[in-house]
């Protein structure tokens, strides 16, 4: 039964890092301020919103890379 609270595994957040373009940067920072949230939140945000599209395209397309690799080595 869930009581409603998350288990340590449930709450483990990962760390990593990257790098902007001044004017991305610039952007997110702006949207950070003027709405009071973190820029975390909107990284997680656009992540969570555009990762499976992403999986989508670039996982096909390099399941299709394999294919004919299979297919040149016959």
């Amino acid at each position: 039964m869930n009581s409603g609270f998350k288990t340590n595994q449930e709450r483990k957040a990962y760390s990593t890092s990257l790098r902007l373009t001044p004017e991305l940067h610039a952007r997110l920072e702006r949207l950070a301020e003027r709405t009071d949230r973190s820029k975390t939140f909107y990284i997680q945000e656009a992540i969570r919103l555009h990762l499976e599209e992403l999986e989508k395209i670039y996982l096909t397309e390099q399941e299709q890379i394999e294919q004919n690799k299979t297919v040149l080595k016959k």
